[in-house]
């Protein structure tokens, strides 16, 4: 999988469809742009013309190098779009994004998912390659206090509205993504081999970091190693029972199922910060119903002539964590409530808690 289609992206599709990879499954949200064409070696200028979304646009090409591949494309976001499913089917997941808010979660989805995976990040022109494993090292145990602060303030304040760490960004190199995006494919591919990787055939920079400067042309690998036993991110989520949960079953039909095939008085733990039913503001009392996961309050307060130029501070949201019998909306189909298709539910029983598929 390779998450994040721009310049860093396209030389990593690039390469490893070169390098004979069978299957690719390419994640980003966004389309592509004319100021994208001088520095992504996969997109065209009807590509920008056309308003043509990032990830068909980077398959089309890659299928023309190498028109036996099987290329999965998801037209999201890796924090909410991507099940965890779909993690658990990849063999390694290549990180080519620009922001801690996303290296987080992918981060989190390959360690419930027990996949490794390989960052890379560039800037003007410097670049940089992280190898993460689970059980060996864990982007999120490498986060200073300033970079957790942040975090937490994107994703678990309960009494502001979330909004995702947005980062300046500078316009990147052709040259730097190709060296950045070689180095990244290079390690993929050790990944793919554990038994050379083992006998020291192969060495991993897993527990490094790889920087490359190409203003002084230098470069060094350092040692960089984060695992901190107690860091709750490490859970690792199993393949799940199959019960017949379809992402397009409703709540109520949902329950149905599991109250059914587990037992009675399960709840579902919902995805992320969980789903707002309404905002109200704090002063007047005032509210509006907004009916949608957490990650997508911000976009309806900016659509909303209502709350559009209220500050955020004075905004609540009500959010609803688990699903169960008592949900409030129960026609409502999981897909609206941030569960997708190739995910994995947690159950909670009064005994214990079952992981459960999703188709």
């Amino acid at each position: 999988m390779v998450v994040g289609c721009g310049a860093l992206g396209n030389e990593v599709i690039k390469n490893s469809t070169f390098a004979g990879i069978g299957h690719l499954a390419l994640v980003d949200p966004d389309i592509v742009e004319h100021r994208n064409l001088s520095h992504s070696i996969l997109f065209r200028k009807s590509d920008a013309d056309n308003k043509a979304k990032k990830v068909d646009a980077a398959a089309r090409s890659a299928k023309e190098l190498s028109p036996s591949i099987e290329i999965d494309t998801i037209a999201g976001d890796i924090c909410h779009d991507v099940g965890l499913g779909l993690i658990k089917q990849m063999d390694v997941v290549i990180g080519c994004v620009d922001n801690k808010y996303a290296r987080f979660f992918i981060n989190r989805l390959c360690m419930r998912a027990g996949k490794p995976w390989v960052d890379g990040g560039v800037f003007g022109l410097e670049g940089t390659v992280k190898v993460y494993m689970p059980g060996r090292n864990c982007y999120a145990c490498g986060l200073d206090l300033q970079s957790l602060q942040e975090l937490k303030g994107s994703m678990s304040c309960a009494d502001i509205v979330e909004r995702q760490v947005s980062t300046g960004h500078v316009s990147t190199s052709s040259i730097i993504a190709s060296v950045i995006g070689a180095v990244q494919v290079q390690e993929a591919l050790k990944l793919l081999h554990p038994r050379e990787l083992a006998d020291g055939t192969f060495v991993s920079l897993c527990g490094k970091i790889f920087y490359y400067e190409g203003m002084n042309l230098t470069s060094r690998i350092a040692e960089m190693r984060a695992y901190d036993e107690d860091c709750c991110e490490h859970e690792q989520w199993d393949e799940g029972e199959d019960l017949g949960i379809q992402a397009t079953n409703t709540a109520a039909e949902c329950m149905w199922i599991v109250n059914k095939k587990l037992e009675n008085d399960c709840k579902i733990l919902l995805p992320g910060r969980g789903f707002v039913s309404y905002i109200e503001r704090k002063d007047t009392m005032e509210k509006a119903e907004v009916c949608c996961p957490s990650w997508q309050v911000e976009d309806k307060i900016n659509s909303s002539a209502q709350f559009r130029k209220v500050p955020f501070w004075l905004l609540r949201q009500n959010e609803i964590h688990y699903l169960d019998t008592d949900f409030p909306y129960p026609n409502f189909e999981l897909l609206r409530l941030g569960i997708n298709h190739n995910d994995i539910i947690k159950v909670l029983t009064p005994e214990e808690t079952i992981f459960v598929k999703v188709a």
